[in-house]
């Protein structure tokens, strides 16, 4: 009887422990999340010569940008148009490490349905660095021949990469996408460099999925405490190591 009554209360407390688990795991996906996005590609052709020594093709690239899960919409007004502040940046080219500024336009642009010359649609995805002025870049690091970095961006066309405009937490898939319409820029104060976008991947593991399993491993102890409190080797007043 007292070991009926103990597999009771375990299973009441497990029940309870994961509600009040799980409702701390739903407020937390609620909160805003920190997601990388990490990207490769390489280098198709020199904007303008002047860049020396010169970014030739085939050159690989490799860089992320991270940006915040429940990032709001800063163009809520319009209905197939969005676009969500962007966190992060970093690139790597030719042994120069590039970061972004606290200027310019740092934005995840995303827009469906966007008309094409076909005259079917596209869906467009965009990472934009835009820089203001000349004095303002949104990129920082090392200059080539003088002419200091000013600005990036990465842009996907494809069809149907998207239901709606709300920010997207995994990244368009690139295998059905031509290199044509998958690709990047950077640009310095004169010249700058384009490129095929060969990759786009999530680096980063959201961080409820951690705590969801850090949780469910407290309450799998909580219950082993609990059923060596009440089992009978503890009540006949047996050791229980």
């Amino acid at each position: 009887m007292q070991s009926q009554n103990a597999h009771v209360y375990w299973m009441k407390s497990m029940g309870v422990a994961s509600i009040i688990f799980m409702s701390l795991g739903i407020s937390s996906l609620a909160q805003a999340i920190p997601v990388t996005f990490q990207f490769t590609g390489t280098v198709a052709a020199s904007v303008n010569p002047i860049l020396n020594p010169p970014i030739l093709p085939n050159t690989p690239i490799s860089g992320s940008y991270t940006f915040e899960s429940t990032a709001p919409d800063l163009l809520a007004g319009s209905p197939l148009i969005a676009r969500y502040a962007l966190g992060a940046f970093s690139l790597d080219v030719l042994g120069r490490h590039y970061t972004n500024s606290s200027s310019g336009i740092q934005v995840i642009h995303v827009q469906p349905g966007v008309p094409i010359a076909t005259g079917t649609t596209d869906d467009q995805y965009s990472v934009l660095l835009l820089a203001n002025t000349f004095l303002n870049p949104t990129v920082l690091g090392p200059s080539i021949n003088n002419l200091a970095p000013q600005g990036f961006q990465l842009n996907i066309f494809g069809q149907d990469l998207f239901t709606s405009d709300a920010l997207p937490l995994v990244p368009p898939s690139l295998g059905s996408i031509a290199p044509a319409r998958r690709t990047f820029n950077m640009t310095f104060q004169a010249g700058g460099f384009t490129g095929e976008l060969t990759s786009l991947t999530v680096a980063s593991v959201p961080e409820p999925d951690t705590l969801l399993l850090f949780g469910f491993g407290l309450i799998g102890l909580a219950g082993l405490r609990i059923l060596r409190r009440w089992s009978p080797a503890h009540n006949c007043g047996g050791d229980v190591v």
